[in-house]
């Protein structure tokens, strides 16, 4: 989310699900994804520290992350919170919100609407 130009960096897309019953029983394989943000993260911090900064960025980010344009933009274009059963993308692999942390999925592509 906070990249210097220039340096490494690896693409974070962030997918809401559309089942009616993500928010209660979390991601189920086949559900319905759409594609609401896609930023860079910094690869070199590690993988739980960078999800975990996104959830905190997208649900009440205090005054350190909601300075970064990704959460600016997040929040103008007026998306929802991130929810239990909702997939962030970390380059190619895919992590569900769960009940407590986060969780591998692995997504087909023709569940997802892409922005």
């Amino acid at each position: 989310m906070n990249v210097t130009p220039g340096a490494p960096s690896v693409p974070m897309r962030v997918l809401h699900n559309e089942a009616r019953d993500a928010m209660l029983i979390g991601y189920t394989e086949g559900d319905p994804l759409r594609e609401v943000s896609r930023f860079e993260m910094d690869p070199r911090r590690d993988l739980e520290a960078n999800l975990e900064e996104v959830f905190e960025a997208l649900n009440e980010p205090g005054p350190r992350l909601a300075q970064f344009d990704a959460v600016r933009r997040y929040r103008a274009e007026r998306h929802r919170s991130l929810s239990k059963g909702d997939v962030l993308f970390y380059g190619e692999l895919a992590y569900a919100v769960a009940g407590a942390g986060f969780v591998r999925v692995y997504p087909t592509r023709e569940s997802i609407t892409f922005r």
